[in-house]
């Protein structure tokens, strides 16, 4: 069983059935949605991060340093993080499409998205400077020793094509996608990425942190259903946890 808590936006918290923890896109503090304070995260394993927009990269480093954890993320944040004091190539590890690190027993594989990364962290909160950034990305990840149970976390992105590719090569059971819209695909392209994947659960996420992403949560699950009628979509609350049971 795999634990799913909702930190709001992007981040999620996922324990795996082995005790490792998983953060995604890092934004705790100043981030609206978000019902926990930075200094009450003491155990964590793993940071993925999919690009330098704050509201995805804005803690890493602090947490990075608080916690000990390894950060996943492209080789430009990587360079960025190494200057923060984390090391390169041993806490902090570059991926690109493609590419695959095997950490505290997961394997994560980077795979691709459609966005911008301008780098803004600790730059853009003192003086809101913007320093050029990299590609996006998203990650599929799961245990090594079990191929068959694979998360797929789409990041920022619209839908593409190659989500297919991503399903047919990964076979994700369970998908992150974001709806809100406005920076990301909206309720129909998530629908549509939910019918490529075919994941038996699909979890929203990116919307309802601010005026600008609002979505309703009716219309998100009414519109994946009509497209992937065999998906089950989790609509979560921040601070809320999901148990996800995988079936082998």
């Amino acid at each position: 069983m795999s634990r799913i808590t909702w930190l709001g936006h992007s981040t999620f918290s996922i324990e795996f059935e082995s005790g490792v923890r998983l953060l995604t896109d890092p934004w705790i503090r100043d981030n609206p949605a978000c019902p926990v304070s930075l200094e009450s995260i003491t155990e964590l394993d793993v940071i993925t991060v999919t690009h330098g927009h704050y509201d995805h990269f804005a803690d890493a480093a602090e947490l990075a340093q608080q916690t000990g954890a390894t950060v996943i993320a492209s080789p430009d944040l990587v360079w960025y993080l190494d200057k923060k004091g984390i090391a390169r190539e041993k806490q902090a590890i570059g991926l690109a499409a493609g590419g695959t690190a095997r950490v505290e027993g997961l394997a994560i594989t980077m795979v691709q998205a459609v966005h911008g990364s301008e780098l803004y962290a600790d730059e853009w909160r003192e003086s809101k400077t913007i320093l050029p950034g990299g590609g996006s990305c998203g990650y599929v990840f799961g245990p090594v020793e079990d191929p068959s149970l694979r998360f797929y976390f789409a990041g920022d992105t619209d839908v593409f094509s190659d989500m297919q590719t991503i399903a047919e090569l990964h076979k994700p059971v369970l998908s992150f996608l974001p709806v809100g819209d406005k920076y990301t695909m909206g309720i129909e392209g998530a629908s549509l990425s939910a019918q490529w994947l075919g994941s038996r659960v699909v979890v929203p996420m990116h919307y309802n942190t601010n005026p600008g992403v609002a979505q309703d949560a009716d219309a998100i699950v009414k519109r994946v259903t009509e497209r992937a009628p065999g998906t089950e979509v989790v609509i979560m609350k921040p601070g809320e946890s999901y148990e996800f049971q995988h079936k082998a």
